[in-house]
């Protein structure tokens, strides 16, 4: 149909342009010899020349101008990822990356990340190794202990042992006082005293607390940076540079089970470290000891000369006059000297590290 307009149109045109070949010559109302002649001639011409460009209608392909040769709407494809030194790679979803992965031996030094992968970023640790603490306790000198302020003084006869049976007699005999026995003991009697023990008081406790360092076995590092280039088919997936040698790897914070495509690596590391290591409480027991220097002096009358002996609180069995008796004694406490025995010291509490972070690493 549109063939058969465009002939319709050609020869209407030729028509046109002839008629108006006759006319230029000629004035308004004339006429010539020749104005048939030249019309004819004019149409046959045009129409052999029209049905010798014809075109079929059943045989023709039509032209579509938005495809033409030189169009401007011609477009060509974009870039696409250079295979030779990179790769097409999808970065699962809630996963960073991709980067490197490096455990440097030192710490403290970051390992150098290569030029296609230049940032350098701390992973964490693993392998934590942190020994329990080391524990002392101890308890400074007693304070404000005192001597008992009464003893016992046990008559033992003519016994040089005082410890045949039981005691004739046991006197409690007090300090600061002039005890009165009651008894006239005669001369060459046997005496005993056992120790005055410290009463009261207590003692600083002094704690001694080690904490070891607590380090990480190895320590993880992540090589990231890389310049993401177009040309992967996927939506999903960016062009990044090939490792010489190395797995590309993805890491997400927490504890985390590898995504599809990376489960040939697998490192879990810990940012972070909550450490409760330390001692139980130091404590100090009551001061024990006994007071040196005690001793009971022993009188003939009331507590006045002549002595009929002195008589150390040991627990020892001392004699008394060979020729005075005892009626008195006066009982000096003397010196406490006591200590205090330290609760055990015991390591308390862990080393737990804490914000993981996982590492996923592609098949070698």
């Amino acid at each position: 149909m549109a063939s058969s307009n465009a002939l319709c149109r050609a020869v209407i045109g030729a028509i046109l342009l002839a008629i108006g070949a006759c006319g230029d010559d000629a004035e308004v109302g004339e006429s010539t010899a020749t104005d048939g002649m030249t019309f004819s001639t004019t149409l046959s011409t045009t129409m052999s020349t029209v049905t010798m460009t014809s075109v079929d209608p059943d045989t023709s392909t039509s032209v579509d101008p938005d495809t033409s040769t030189g169009g401007d709407d011609t477009t060509t494809g974009g870039p696409s990822c250079p295979e030779e030194s990179h790769a097409c790679v999808a970065v699962p979803d809630g996963w960073t990356g991709p980067v490197l992965l490096r455990e440097p031996e030192d710490p403290e030094a970051r390992a150098q990340c290569p030029k296609a992968y230049p940032d350098a970023t701390p992973a964490g640790g693993a392998d934590l190794e942190a020994e329990a603490a080391e524990c002392g306790c101890s308890c400074g000198d007693a304070a404000g202990a005192t001597c008992a302020l009464a003893t016992t003084l046990n008559y033992w006869g003519t016994d040089p042992t005082c410890s045949e049976g039981t005691p004739v007699e046991s006197l409690n005999v007090f300090t600061t006082i002039c005890n009165a026995l009651g008894l006239n003991i005669p001369s060459d009697s046997y005496f005993q005293v056992e120790p005055v023990l410290v009463e009261g008081g207590a003692c600083a406790p002094e704690a001694a607390l080690n904490v070891p360092p607590a380090t990480f076995g190895r320590n993880g590092l992540t090589c990231g940076g890389a310049e993401l280039l177009e040309g992967c088919d996927d939506d999903a997936e960016v062009c990044v540079p090939r490792p010489d040698g190395e797995s590309l790897c993805v890491w997400q914070a927490g504890d985390e089970d590898c995504p599809e495509g990376f489960e040939g690596r697998r490192e879990l590391y810990h940012q972070a470290l909550d450490d409760q290591r330390a001692c139980n409480e130091c404590t100090c027991g009551d001061p024990v000891g006994l007071c040196d220097n005690a001793v009971i002096t022993m009188f003939a009358n009331v507590c006045n000369p002549p002595v009929s002996g002195s008589i150390i609180a040991s627990g020892e069995c001392y004699p008394g006059s060979a020729i005075q008796p005892t009626q008195s004694a006066i009982f000096d406490v003397g010196d406490p000297s006591a200590f205090c025995v330290a609760g055990a010291a015991v390591a308390t509490g862990d080393a737990t590290p804490t914000e993981p972070l996982t590492v996923c690493c592609a098949q070698d």
